[in-house]
């Protein structure tokens, strides 16, 4: 037995409550402010409020509990692109918009409209600094300490369920109601369990994550509506099933 697997556990744990802790308390302070700030929707197209921007806190939470426990050099190695095949890229550019459009198309929709070339692109910018920002803390800082306690899918569930919970307070300031923010919060622990996977089953670790999160926007942003005609459910229901194939693949 590890005698070293004792100590090393109760030190994640330690960590990752400083970190949940921190994320809230950053948080909280974009929902008190972001009533008073107005929406994002002028550069996201999507409507988003202010306190959408506290998409800043979780790489903030792991910037700080790392170097406070003396792990920032772990942290910064994870930044690091590490090769894998090609087709994890390409998964993790096109599942997330693949899986959207098929439910605009469920729900009888075009998967995007009025659209041209130049704004996706523009979108693709505005979304992958966010994307990156948030995965810094939860696929760069939780997950590996997760993964240590637990399989992918566990860690997974763990993170999206907290990753929900934290953005009800954003819905909430959107008037979305209680049957809208229970299935998108599903939605986002299918999209962590899928992220996770990515992360896990490539090799590659964070930024599969970030490609998959961004194009996930993105992909939100320039459906019908800019995403005002989403449905949540059928949206969780497609993105588990994915997830729970990624989850079964191999690595590669």
């Amino acid at each position: 037995m590890d005698s070293t697997a004792g100590p090393r556990h109760a030190d994640d744990d330690a960590g990752l409550l400083a970190y949940a802790l921190l994320v809230v308390l950053l948080g909280a302070v974009f929902w008190v402010a972001g009533p008073l700030l107005g929406e994002l929707t002028a550069w996201t197209r999507a409507e988003l409020p202010a306190s959408a921007l506290m998409v800043v806190c979780p790489a903030l939470a792991a910037w700080i509990v790392a170097a406070r426990r003396g792990a920032a050099a772990e942290l910064v190695r994870r930044l690091r692109p590490v090769r894998t095949g090609w087709h994890w890229w390409a998964t993790a550019v096109v599942v997330m918009p693949g899986i959207l459009a098929l439910e605009a198309l469920v729900g009888g929709r075009a998967p995007w409209q009025g659209v041209t070339p130049g704004e996706v692109l523009l979108l693709c910018a505005v979304f992958l600094a966010p994307a990156l920002a948030e995965e810094i803390g939860w696929t760069g800082f939780a997950l590996p300490r997760l993964l240590r306690r637990t399989g992918p899918v566990a860690a997974g569930v763990l993170i999206g369920t907290f990753w929900s919970l934290w953005h009800v307070v954003p819905w909430l300031q959107l008037g979305h109601g209680g049957m809208w923010i229970l299935g998108q919060s599903l939605f986002s622990v299918a999209l962590r369990v899928l992220l996770v996977a990515l992360a896990v089953r490539s090799g590659a670790g964070l930024w599969p994550a970030v490609l998959g999160h961004a194009s996930s926007n993105v992909a939100w942003a320039v459906s019908e509506g800019a995403g005002a005609s989403y449905d949540p459910w059928v949206a969780a229901s497609l993105t588990a099933g994915a997830a729970a194939v990624l989850a079964r693949r191999g690595h590669s």
